[in-house]
């Protein structure tokens, strides 16, 4: 059942009006696949500590992560600032909690004007790609065989 539940958020998720490079950004963000620091460390040799991968974004020294970037990170204020209605829960919920709200495309459009920025991601890619309803090409494809 919890299961079914998940599978039901993601079906939604995939629904959004995006174009592909915009859907594979956002799902490389949301699974942990990106280049920020904290993942690139990683794959390094040897592994940069933890504490070393710092956000190349800003001056603060944090650890650069997905939450650095998309909570506190001072290049991203002007994305934060025009995206207030996803910052009004209190306590700052976790970042599982804060990339499941209710309005997925806000928040995609959002972790977007992040990515793009800090320049992980381009205008041109951004901007200049069709659209394309994820739901209506795999209903396509099934209908296909």
């Amino acid at each position: 059942m919890v299961f079914q539940a998940q599978l039901g958020c993601w079906t939604e998720f995939w629904q959004l009006q995006l174009s592909v490079p915009q859907l594979h950004t956002v799902m490389r963000l949301r699974l942990g696949s990106h280049n920020l620091p904290i993942e690139a460390g990683t794959m390094q040799r040897p592994p940069v500590p933890r504490q070393q991968r710092t956000c190349e974004f800003c001056d603060s020294g944090a650890v650069g992560d997905d939450q650095h970037l998309l909570m506190e990170c001072a290049a991203t204020d002007g994305a934060r600032a025009a995206f207030p209605a996803l910052f009004t829960q209190q306590p700052q919920p976790s970042m599982q909690q804060f990339l499941w709200q209710r309005d997925r495309m806000t928040v995609a459009k959002f972790v977007l004007m992040c990515l793009s920025s800090v320049g992980i991601i381009t205008a041109r890619t951004d901007n200049t790609c069709r659209r394309w309803n994820i739901a209506a090409a795999l209903t396509a494809q099934r209908q296909c065989g």
